[in-house]
């Protein structure tokens, strides 16, 4: 179904359990948190007034319990992990390996403490599944504005990157229907510098709470 259609009649309230069950689905699967939470998940999934995006998600976690853990957690990190056009962090896509990533994660940074969020230990502010949850449970403000377009335009790559079968493209058209009702997504790199990203260290992400 088209994105335009899935959006339709998407209320606030719908937006924000999107916007967490997504986060969830795209946090690392190899905790036995994770796997336990699945069915609760399914719950929320089911409880998402617009029937596109319910259902859509809905499939995805049930996808996700009919496969083997070890399975999923393979899946997982050859999706996101060996692709940069793949990789879950936004300023990757923004500004590569140049030197106005670190800045931009710094602001990133300082965002998400105003509103008592902080990465864990080994994990970046630019993490998808962390930024996700932030928008599930913060009010509509310009700061987010910003945020849903930006993360418009990087998931909409990420989703053309990803292989038709894959079980995270739903996901990602998911997220872009959402997205796709805040305005064109036009970010400017001031600089003109997106060096290729180094993401070989990056750690797996977690479930955010």
């Amino acid at each position: 179904m088209a994105e335009q259609g899935m959006a339709a009649q998407c209320t606030e309230r719908d937006k924000q359990a999107a916007w967490r069950i997504i986060a969830f689905l795209l946090s690392y699967p190899g905790w036995a948190m994770w796997r336990e939470a699945l069915p609760e998940i399914a719950t929320w999934a089911r409880e998402v007034q617009n029937p596109d995006i319910g259902n859509t998600l809905a499939a995805v976690v049930e996808r996700f319990l009919h496969t083997d853990p070890l399975e999923l957690e393979r899946t997982y990190v050859e999706t996101f992990d060996f692709n940069d056009k793949r990789a879950l962090y936004l300023t990757a896509h923004e500004f590569g390996d140049s030197r106005d990533r670190g800045p931009a994660l710094i602001e990133l940074r300082r965002l998400l403490r105003e509103h008592g969020f902080e990465e864990a230990d080994h994990e970046l502010p630019d993490h998808l599944p962390l930024l996700f949850e932030f928008l599930a449970v913060t009010a509509a403000s310009p700061d987010n504005a910003e945020l849903e377009r930006r993360l418009a335009r990087v998931c909409g790559e990420i989703e053309q990157a990803l292989p038709e079968g894959s079980p995270y493209r739903p996901v990602f058209r998911c997220a872009n229907a959402i997205l796709g009702t805040t305005g064109p997504a036009e970010f400017r790199n001031p600089s003109g510098r997106c060096e290729a990203a180094d993401l070989d260290e990056l750690p797996y992400p977690l479930y955010y709470e």
